[in-house]
């Protein structure tokens, strides 16, 4: 009992170590950047962690795969990848702009797929410039809100143009798809 509570005890002291992840030899000695890898490293694997614990639980819902649900899923998964490049590399700004760019893309898929620029989902890339503003730096800053506004502006042509595919039914209705998410999120 006494290991199990050390453990825990360890695991919110440092989430990093419990994911078996070891940081960039170059910020072991810095105490402040030491923490700052720790902390995205720890969130983006730790949430690819969830998005693979929760999949299992979407198919029992379901019951059916789609390739494109199947990508979702995979792209949910991703940040676990930076993360680890970000352990490999001790490129933050990097791995942060690698972040940035996924949750982009992931946005404007999952908006493509529901309904092109009156879906539900765009409103997520508001979150993309305040990801940008955790990596404390102007340039990237910039370079989301850019991000961003080339998505809508992106999606906008594409309907415009018509190419967009029909939106693909959802299992629920969107109202609970949108309260589920934001539950989870606060």
């Amino acid at each position: 009992r006494q290991d199990l509570a050390m453990q825990t005890v360890q695991l919110l002291k440092n989430p990093v170590y419990f994911c078996g992840i070891e940081l960039h030899p170059t910020v072991r000695g810095d105490g402040l950047l030491g923490a700052r890898h720790r902390a995205f490293i720890s969130s983006h694997f730790l949430g690819g962690m969830l998005a693979v614990l929760v999949f299992p639980l979407y198919l029992l819902l379901a019951r059916e795969v789609t390739p494109a649900t199947a990508a979702a899923f995979i792209w949910l998964v991703s940040p676990m990848g930076i993360a680890i490049f970000l352990a490999r590399t001790g490129r933050l700004e990097a791995a942060h702009f690698a972040s940035i760019v996924n949750l982009t893309a992931l946005i404007v898929y999952v908006s493509v797929l529901s309904g092109g620029l009156s879906s539900f989902v765009l409103a997520w890339l508001v979150v993309v410039p305040v990801e940008a503003a955790l990596a404390n730096s102007r340039r990237l800053i910039y370079l989301a809100i850019c991000l961003a506004v080339g998505a809508v502006a992106g999606l906008w042509v594409a309907q415009w143009l018509g190419v967009l595919p029909a939106p693909v039914a959802l299992a629920y209705p969107a109202a609970f798809i949108a309260i589920c998410t934001s539950a989870a999120v606060f």
